[in-house]
């Protein structure tokens, strides 16, 4: 059970992460909505948890996050028919497939 937690968390981060690089106009905005939050608190360093409810962007962000990324399987897994290349992936007949949102790649699992 611990590393299924792991590996939820860090999909959601990573994936977090992906869209953040794919907008960095929301990492500036991001940032600068954390430092106003401290610099209205004299300036300290450290962010707490109650800093959260000051920053309506980053709620806003983190839900959207959570709207668009599913750490879950969408449907049924799927058997291959026939040999296929996807994404310049050989994907052999009788493979398990699924497919995760998370990462918006295919994963195939290793028993066939």
């Amino acid at each position: 059970m611990h590393v299924s937690g792991i590996t939820t968390s860090w999909s959601k981060l990573g994936s977090t992460f992906l869209l953040l690089l794919h907008f960095p106009e929301y990492q500036e905005k991001l940032v600068a909505e954390v430092n106003h939050v401290l610099k209205q608190d004299n300036g300290r360093q450290e962010v707490e948890l109650g800093d959260k409810m000051k920053c309506p962007l980053f709620e806003a962000v983190e839900m959207e996050i959570h709207r668009l990324v599913t750490t879950v399987p969408l449907g049924i897994p799927r058997i291959c028919n026939k040999d296929i290349v996807f994404n310049g992936h050989m994907i052999e007949k009788n493979t398990n497939v699924r497919y995760f949102v998370c990462t918006k790649f295919l994963f195939v699992a290793l028993n066939r």
